[in-house]
């Protein structure tokens, strides 16, 4: 009697386990409130490593809770990886609002796909990244955002897959009409000071190249106008404004360019300290 006490109790407690288990996932999501128009995603997300690729976004639901990683960030930085890393999380509207936008303030993505669901329906799929045009994107900015309706009363699992070169960084938000064009009025202020003050630097030393002709000069306007485009092509205006139909090029671009401002840093620096003639070179 007492061993068939233990067992029933046992199998109970296992049962109790496995459901909280899994629905420990949707009980901590991102909660749509009246009166907030701005939601940072990271606190709210799980992540998961793809070792061999080959998760699709109905398997990927049906990995155990014990083998997705809580993030503990505002934005999840996991670094460099051979392969796909899966993001995950909840939305739940308890407000009035139900159009909102998913932004990802991270334009170096190579492959990005976005999956919305409702329970274990597909509702919505965005396939986005670097190996699309930029027409491709359902909105036109150099961020990823993808528009979200969620329904007052539901609840939205949203789903992300990403793999390429760069580093994985999932700097999401949700925003509203409002929220997003003050978002981007700010961006593009501060950015257009940013640009603005290399293009000055950069023709005022140009001018001074020409006037004395000085290499120091010429190496400090290559080194400031390459150092500008790089920083405009992690910023993704240049893949938008410059290139929008060369994938190709835009894959390869940051690398490039990367190299191009240290062989410029060192023709200046090697000129302006004079170390030809202290090398013998």
């Amino acid at each position: 009697m007492g061993r068939t006490i233990f067992l029933a109790f046992s199998y109970t407690a296992i049962m109790v386990i496995s459901v909280i288990g899994s629905t420990a996932f949707a009980a901590d999501g991102l909660v749509l409130r009246k009166g907030q128009s701005t939601y940072g995603a990271g606190p709210h997300m799980q992540w998961f490593f793809d070792k061999n690729g080959r998760h699709t976004v109905y398997s990927v639901q049906k990995t155990p809770v014990a083998q997705w990683s809580e993030n503990t960030v505002d934005i999840p930085n996991l670094g460099y990886h051979r392969h796909p890393v899966w993001f995950r999380f909840d939305i739940r509207n308890q407000g009035v609002n139900t159009e909102w936008s998913l932004v990802l303030d991270y334009p170096l993505i190579r492959d990005l796909d976005i999956f919305l669901l409702l329970g274990d329906q597909v509702v919505d799929i965005f396939q986005l990244g670097e190996r699309f045009e930029f027409s491709a994107r359902p909105v036109q900015h150099r961020n990823f955002i993808v528009p979200l309706t969620v329904g007052v009363g539901e609840v939205v699992s949203v789903y992300i897959r990403v793999n390429g070169p760069y580093a994985v960084q999932m700097p999401v938000t949700v925003m509203d009409a409002t929220a997003l064009l003050e978002h981007e009025v700010h961006g593009v202020l501060a950015h257009g000071l940013f640009f603005g003050f290399v293009l000055v630097m950069g023709f005022y030393n140009l001018f001074l190249f020409l006037s004395t002709r000085e290499t120091t000069y010429l190496y400090y306007v290559m080194f400031t106008f390459l150092m500008g485009l790089f920083q405009f092509v992690q910023q993704g205006f240049a893949f938008q404004l410059l290139w929008p139909r060369e994938v190709w090029w835009q894959n390869k671009a940051t690398g490039v360019l990367l190299h191009a401002c240290l062989i410029s840093s060192f023709l200046f620096v090697n000129s302006f300290l004079e170390m030809r003639d202290k090398l013998a070179w």
